[in-house]
């Protein structure tokens, strides 16, 4: 990988987990975002003589192995997971604890559970002190440089942080940890992340099993209101093969001939 991916993977990761988690009550994302889709939406119009090109998504990225937007679709996947669980978005705005612009790092709580985020591109700080409010021992929940998201995993998933009753930036008690470079985690209390007895299990009931994960559909399952859930790859297939090929349909999804009233905007479809 070189540095200029890795630095887009971890950049965007964090943006995003920060944004939905210190944000207000809601998330908008928009169609093909969530595992960062590279072309923009430009619907026909005189201006671009009625081109179709970039009037589609290109969901089978998703779902490609061999892409890094696999990452991306996981993790998003695992943030929402996350907040289903614990319901930041519908909790109290989020406490600002710690801001430190030279160390580029800040820290806040939300929901009971600890964010913290270094946006230093080169930095990994060993026995970083932060505030916590609450006492007790804490795991990590969800971390962007976990190795199933396309980081380095640098901190093990099992590690466990406790809290000393010491004051620290206006709040009771404070905690050490491994901080690295251009990483966000989430922090909850061991009691709450040991229901899932360890990392792996969580991966599962994130975004599925290693044999899930293999398969070509992954996390991209599709149900039409009058239909079964199906890959959404498996449903491009199937809709080329009942309508063949014709140089009047429109250009859609990933880039196969369409038919143009059939389709992710013709249909309801539910992920």
């Amino acid at each position: 990988m070189t540095p200029q991916l890795d630095r887009g993977l971890s950049l965007y990761k964090m943006s995003r987990l920060f944004t939905h988690a210190f944000a207000g009550q809601g998330f908008l994302n928009f169609i093909g975002n969530e595992f960062g889709h590279p072309d923009w939406v430009e619907l026909p119009s005189p201006s671009n003589n009625d081109n179709y090109q970039f009037a589609r998504r290109q969901f089978h990225m998703a779902d490609n192995q061999q892409m890094r937007y696999k990452y991306l679709n996981r993790f998003d996947r695992a943030i929402n997971k996350t907040e289903e669980r614990f319901g930041w978005l519908k909790s109290n705005q989020a406490v600002v604890t710690r801001t430190h612009n030279g160390d580029k790092v800040i820290v806040f709580e939300r929901a009971g559970l600890v964010f913290v985020f270094n946006f230093h591109p080169t930095k990994s700080y060993p026995d970083y002190k932060i505030p916590v409010r609450q006492r007790g021992s804490y795991k990590i929940m969800l971390d962007t440089d976990d190795n199933c998201f396309g980081g380095h995993s640098r901190n093990q998933a099992n590690v466990e942080f406790h809290s000393m009753n010491e004051q620290f930036e206006n709040s009771p008690n404070s905690m050490m940890i491994y901080l690295p470079s251009r990483s966000g985690m989430v922090l909850a209390q061991s009691n709450l992340v040991d229901g899932y007895k360890h990392s792996g299990d969580r991966r599962s009931s994130y975004y599925g099993s290693e044999q899930d994960r293999s398969k070509s559909t992954y996390g991209r399952n599709v149900h039409f209101i009058n239909g079964p859930s199906i890959g959404y790859s498996q449903e491009v297939k199937r809709i080329q093969a009942s309508y063949g090929q014709d140089n009047n349909r429109r250009s859609y999804g990933d880039g196969n001939s369409m038919n143009q009233d059939f389709g992710y905007n013709g249909r309801q479809q539910y992920w």
